[in-house]
């Protein structure tokens, strides 16, 4: 999705080489779409995470979800985690010149 907010995306399911679900905009708002739970990828669950800040992602094991999203978040650390198939995503604000 570019730069398209106000989406609700539910009961999807997407295999793909690729990040499975991709967001792109230029504001909070295009970010701020909800990827809840009951869409897949590689038949597991999204984790989608919006708007995070200072946070610390120690240990977690992340293999139940088949992609694991940060959304328009800042200063997030992950350390000593595991993920699988379409694994971990940032998307932040791109600036346009």
């Amino acid at each position: 999705m570019f730069s398209s907010p106000g989406n609700i995306l539910k009961n999807n399911s997407v295999y793909s080489n690729y990040a499975s679900y991709l967001i792109y905009g230029t504001s909070a708002a295009d970010y701020s779409t909800p990827i809840d739970s009951s869409n897949l990828a590689y038949d597991k669950p999204i984790n989608y995470t919006y708007n995070a800040e200072n946070s610390l992602f120690d240990g977690i094991d992340f293999t139940p979800y088949g992609q694991v999203i940060f959304a328009w978040s800042r200063n997030i650390s992950i350390t000593n985690s595991n993920f699988s198939d379409g694994g971990l995503s940032f998307f932040i604000q791109m600036v346009q010149l």
